[in-house]
């Protein structure tokens, strides 16, 4: 998927607590190439341009982050990078309601789950799940559900066991579908191994999906209280690299591509919906409620905009930030209150045209005065309410 970049992922609004967190406040996670993931709080006031202020710096990893997640209930992240070691932390107390950047004393380690083969591409914690036939979902002592962690890494998923750390299962996608006679298959070759992007987890069932570099799609189910998984099919969909994918309520399941495409499925059916390209590549997406019972994907573009399109009718429309150069959007994220899209882009160089007004380059360069080598832009929207 490249470096040099910045991800950020929105912590979930349902978690925020009033105890722990002052009200009009949110948490995202900016991650970065210099091996980091920066906590940054929403300021009381703040625009819809996203008044944010770093208070936290995990600083765990020695190679490049590569992906994060917030648990379903906002106290600890998941954070995966290049080396395949996946890291398991959170943001203290004092980081929560500071007025400063804490740095690496704001948060505090819990973990590091290692033995992925290669990179880590996705990770996410999976939501409770009601109690399975077998018993599976109860944990020893008859209380919740135990935690569970699911990371990507090459073409397997691993799945985690969050509160001992401990490896559950490695499990490899099912087999592609057999081409028809006389087709042949057009993804490069070196993205033929069907590695693993975007993974998602159905939020009112059992599936899991992911967005691979072969072009192809990839389903497995949950058992068992999540217990384990098992693979389920593997779909044909599209000649150029899946970067992403989600799903909505419903059965419905999309995927973006590299190369501009969209897809638009009810996995329960097993029917396409909609198949539409667009006129950019598509490096993330997510779904969310166009205010009148439908959904609407939105997908971030390497044209540096994030491009809307309706489920039902295949519309899109498009919106770029209002400051700033155009950058290529890399992730897309929303709140679970469905009231705020976050959307980051391509980290670049700073040069002597970026330094604040009146600044000059001799200042910059003074004792005990140090700028950030690279800015990684983030951009926030909020729904406009109906009245």
């Amino acid at each position: 998927m490249g470096s040099g970049g910045a991800l950020m992922a929105t912590m979930p609004a349902s978690s925020t607590s009033p105890s722990t967190q002052p009200p009009q406040t949110s948490l995202s996670l900016l991650l970065a190439d210099d091996c980091t993931a920066g906590v940054w709080l929403r300021q009381q006031g703040g625009s819809t341009s996203g008044r944010y202020m770093q208070v936290a710096c995990f600083q765990g990893h020695t190679d490049s982050v590569m992906r994060a997640a917030w648990s379903s209930d906002g106290r600890m992240v998941a954070t995966g990078s290049s080396n395949g070691v996946v890291c398991l932390w959170q943001p203290v107390e004092a980081a929560l309601t500071a007025r400063r950047n804490l740095g690496h004393a704001g948060v505090r380690q819990l973990g590091a789950l290692e033995g992925h083969p290669e990179e880590v591409y996705a990770c996410l914690f999976l939501p409770p799940t009601s109690s399975s036939s077998d018993g599976g979902s109860a944990s020893s002592s008859g209380g919740a559900t135990p935690q569970r962690l699911v990371t990507a890494s090459g073409e397997s998923l691993f799945l985690w066991d969050v509160a001992t750390q401990r490896q559950l299962q490695q499990v490899a996608p099912a087999p592609p579908p057999q081409a028809a006679a006389g087709e042949e298959y057009q993804v490069p070759e070196r993205w033929r191994a069907g590695y693993l992007f975007g993974l998602a987890v159905q939020p009112d069932g059992p599936l899991l999906g992911a967005a691979c570099s072969d072009g192809r799609l990839r389903l497995w189910s949950r058992d068992g209280g999540d217990a384990s998984l098992s693979p389920l099919c593997t779909l044909p969909w599209n000649q150029a690299m899946g970067a992403d994918c989600c799903f909505g309520l419903g059965g419905l399941f999309c995927a973006v591509s590299k190369d501009g495409s969209v897809v638009m499925m009810d996995v329960r059916q097993g029917a396409c919906l909609q198949h539409l390209k667009l006129e950019t590549p598509l490096l993330s997406c997510t779904l969310l409620p166009d205010g009148s019972g439908g959904q609407c994907l939105a997908a971030a573009g390497a044209d540096g905009g994030v491009h809307f399109v309706d489920v039902t009718s295949g519309k899109v429309a498009s919106l770029f930030p209002e400051e700033g150069p155009e950058r290529p959007l890399l992730c897309a994220t929303l709140s679970a209150d469905g009231s705020t899209l976050a959307a980051s882009g391509e980290a670049v160089v700073l040069g002597e045209h970026d330094l604040p007004a009146g600044e000059t380059q001799e200042a910059a360069a003074a004792p005990g005065h140090q700028r950030a080598p690279k800015w990684s832009p983030i951009h926030v929207w909020q729904r406009a309410l109906q009245r």
